[in-house]
C-alpha cells in the first residue's frame, strides 16, 4: 500500500475497512452530529449547484452542511474542528509496482464522510466511485473536474451525490448502518415496471479483463434484451440535471466499477433511496445477466 495526496488526483490511503458501492457507520454518531460537515466542490454549472446547495440542506439532516467553491474555501477558509465529506483513493500494489503501474483494475476511489479527532480518524461512510480509464494516468486534481459526471469520475455528479447524501441521512437518522458489501432488494422494486428506468450511457463501455482500458461499446441492444421493460438511456450530465429536478420523480440504474469489483444499484430520485444492491467480483462490465437479476426483483408481486 502506498500513501499519497489526492490534491494531485490521488489520496492512497492504507485502510482495514471494506470496498464497496456504499457504506454507513452509524457509530460514534455523536463525535459527527457535533462538527459541521464541509464539502468543497469543484467548479460547475452555477444553476445546478444552486439547486444541489439547496437540496443537500433539505436531505442531509445528521448536522449542518456547509458547501463551499474551492475559491470560496481558499479565501476565506472556515475556522474550528470540522468534518469533511472528501474524495479519497485506496490503490492495492504489487510489492515492485511503481505508481505509475496503476491502473482502474486496481485503484478503488470514494467519497468518504469523516472526522479527526484526538488523533484517530472516524469514516462515517464510504461512497464509491466509478473511474474512467484515464483517471490513473492524469495529473490534474479532481477538484478540477465538473461534477457533471462526464469526466474522469462518471458518478461524481451533483444529482447522484445529493441522492447519496439523503439516503445516508436517513440511514444514520435511524442509528442503523450497512455493511460495505450489503446486497438487498426492496419489495417495492416492483414499482419499476410501471415507471422507464433511466440507465447512463457510461455503464456500456466496454472494458478489457486486465488494466481496465476501454475496448469500445457494448451491444446495447443485445445487453437490454435481457430487460423487458421500459428504460431510457441518457448521458449522466442529463441524469444529474433530471435528479435535481423537483417535479419529477422517477427510477434509474447506476453501475460501479471499482477495481475488479462491480456494483449495480437502482434508486429513486425524488425519495433519495436505493431500492436494489447487488454485488459482483471479479467482474469487469455490464451485462445482460445483470439486467435479468433486476428484472426477476421487478417481476415479483
Amino acid at each position: 500500500m502506498i500513501k499519497a495526496n489526492l490534491a494531485v488526483l490521488i489520496i492512497i490511503l492504507a485502510s482495514n475497512c471494506g470496498l464497496a458501492q456504499l457504506g454507513i457507520n452509524s457509530q460514534n454518531l455523536d463525535v459527527l452530529k457535533e462538527s459541521k460537515l464541509i464539502f468543497i466542490h469543484p467548479p460547475g454549472d452555477e444553476e445546478e449547484l444552486k439547486l444541489f446547495k439547496e437540496q443537500v440542506a433539505e436531505v442531509w439532516k445528521v448536522n449542518e452542511i456547509i458547501v463551499l467553491s474551492e475559491k470560496e474555501y481558499a479565501l476565506n477558509p472556515p475556522k474550528g474542528d470540522f468534518s469533511y465529506l472528501t474524495l479519497d483513493a485506496q490503490v492495492n500494489t504489487g510489492f515492485d509496482q511503481k505508481i505509475d503501474d496503476l491502473s482502474i483494475s486496481n485503484t478503488h476511489v470514494y467519497l468518504e464522510i469523516s472526522r479527526n479527532k484526538n488523533d484517530y480518524h472516524y469514516q462515517f461512510a464510504r461512497i464509491e466511485m466509478h473511474i474512467s480509464h484515464n483517471y490513473t494516468s492524469s495529473k490534474q486534481s479532481t477538484t478540477s473536474h465538473k461534477m457533471d459526471g462526464s469526466q474522469l469520475v462518471y458518478n461524481y455528479s451533483l444529482g447522484y451525490i445529493k441522492n447519496v447524501l439523503g439516503h445516508i441521512s436517513n440511514y444514520m437518522g435511524s442509528n442503523n448502518s450497512r455493511d460495505l458489501y450489503y446486497e438487498f432488494s426492496l419489495p417495492e422494486m416492483t414499482k419499476v415496471k410501471n415507471d422507464t428506468l433511466f440507465i447512463p450511457d457510461f455503464v456500456f463501455a466496454k472494458y478489457n479483463s486486465f488494466g481496465g482500458v476501454v475496448k469500445g461499446t457494448l451491444n446495447i441492444e443485445k445487453v437490454m434484451s435481457s430487460y423487458p421493460y421500459p428504460y431510457k438511456i441518457l448521458s449522466n450530465a442529463e441524469l444529474s440535471k433530471r435528479i435535481l429536478d423537483k417535479s419529477t420523480s422517477f427510477f434509474y440504474l447506476m453501475y460501479i466499477r471499482s477495481s475488479t469489483f462491480k456494483f449495480i444499484s437502482i434508486w429513486n430520485s425524488r425519495a433519495n433511496r436505493m431500492y436494489y444492491s447487488k454485488f459482483s467480483n471479479p467482474s469487469y462490465n455490464f451485462q445482460g445477466k445483470d439486467l435479468k437479476k433486476i428484472a426477476s426483483k421487478v417481476k415479483k408481486k
